[in-house]
């Protein structure tokens, strides 16, 4: 809008008549003249200031309306997250105690414990589980978001605030179709973070992610967050898990992300952890749809021994899964060799201590981690479990269960490193 000081005329002042009729001295007659001059001035000035408060009222009024005139967002509706911390009874806020089962067969409940009034939000991207029959799963999500939400995000709430919105992911019969057109899926957890990251715009936060999730939140650290200094100072770390990420082959940041290195040390923020888990006894080959890049290598950095070296896993596993997804997925024994011990534990999660060694390793253009079964024929716990029914895929499906309580303790030094 013009601001209305183009209506204030110009003015051209008169001679002035003295009170007798008289005309009045050139001396009195100039002083008269800037006497109106600067009367003229300072009412200038008002009308330049009532003009400058108009254009700044229209332009409220014009703000205003068009916030009225846009839709609302979606994610502004806590219905459209499957966990937040505003929303009463959703999955996330289930028991999550884990039964540890020890090599003799003993068994101890580990109560779980939720953080009080962290200092960090969590925002996490669901991998693709949907059983939907089209391209993109339908909203809202179904149990299996619910299940691999509580499985694999749900106990990072020990150190964070959790968020998980839904969206439209690419669904497994897409995927089996050949199809992987994320041009649905992104802008919904791109409309989802940009939600979640105007709640507080100082307040640090972790991203997680595997699979497609971890393939959205690569797009979105490196075209919105690295592209953005304010929202790059805030990012602890970024865990994303069972992708491709591709750095150089003799350095640590480059590839996949311009400013995020690959985290080396527990204390180090502002950094990507990210691998995908095969068998030290089928390690990736020809048909491996894991753990390669067109272009250097794939990130690996076990959460538990960034600096490298072997050391062992901790799992924890949630026995939850729905039916359908077992059709999928195949069949993940319990901890116990005996199915009947196992269907005895009361908790949700289990876990088992000293089961899983693994180590980051390269092999040739493979860039994996490499996961070592310690099972013993003569104890009660299970001698496998399971998690690797597709052939090249490794072990996909517990990629983070096989690691989840590394990964929270990692999030937890992280946040502290951060917020010290």
């Amino acid at each position: 809008m013009k601001s209305l000081a183009h209506l204030l005329p110009f003015v051209v002042l008169p001679l002035v008549a003295c009170d007798d009729g008289s005309s009045a001295s050139p001396t009195d007659a100039a002083a008269s003249q800037a006497d109106a001059v600067g009367t003229d001035a300072m009412l200038a000035d008002v009308a330049l200031a009532d003009a400058a408060a108009a254009d700044a009222a229209v332009a409220d009024a014009v703000a205003d309306a068009a916030a009225d005139a846009a839709p609302p967002d979606p994610y502004d509706d806590l219905e459209m997250w499957l966990c937040h911390p505003e929303k009463d009874g959703d999955p996330c806020d289930a028991n999550l105690d884990s039964t540890v089962v020890h090599a003799d067969g003993s068994t101890e409940v580990e109560p779980f414990v939720r953080a009080v009034d962290p200092p960090v939000d969590c925002f996490y991207v669901y991998p693709t589980v949907s059983l939907d029959p089209g391209i993109q799963a339908d909203l809202p999500p179904g149990p299996e978001e619910s299940y691999i939400t509580v499985a694999q995000a749900a106990r990072y709430q020990a150190v964070c605030a959790l968020y998980a919105p839904a969206y439209r992911e690419v669904t497994v019969t897409a995927l089996i179709q050949g199809n992987r057109d994320f041009s649905v899926a992104y802008p919904d957890v791109l409309a989802a973070f940009e939600a979640f990251a105007r709640r507080d715009p100082a307040r640090p936060f972790l991203l997680i992610g595997h699979s497609q999730g971890s393939s959205h939140l690569e797009r979105l650290l490196r075209e919105v967050i690295e592209a953005d200094d304010a929202l790059q100072a805030r990012l602890v770390s970024a865990h994303l898990i069972g992708w491709n990420l591709a750095i150089p082959a003799n350095a640590d940041v480059g590839g996949a992300f311009e400013r995020t290195p690959v985290c080396r040390t527990p204390q180090q923020t502002g950094c990507v952890v990210g691998y995908s888990a095969y068998r030290d006894t089928d390690p990736p080959g020809g048909n491996a749809v894991f753990a390669h890049v067109d272009e250097g290598r794939a990130v690996c950095a076990h959460p538990g021994a960034l600096a490298g070296g072997s050391a062992f896993l901790r799992p924890y596993v949630d026995s939850d899964i729905p039916a359908a997804l077992r059709t999928i997925a195949g069949e993940f024994a319990g901890p116990f060799a005996d199915p009947a011990a196992s269907a005895a534990i009361a908790t949700r999660f289990w876990t088992l201590p000293d089961f899983f060694e693994a180590e980051c390793v390269t092999d040739g253009a493979f860039s994996y981690l490499q996961v070592r079964v310690h099972s013993d024929p003569d104890d009660p716990r299970v001698d496998d479990v399971g998690g690797d029914p597709i052939p090249g895929w490794g072990l996909h499906l517990v990629d983070v269960s096989l690691a989840l309580g590394d990964l929270v303790a990692l999030a937890g030094t992280q946040i502290a490193s951060f917020t010290e």
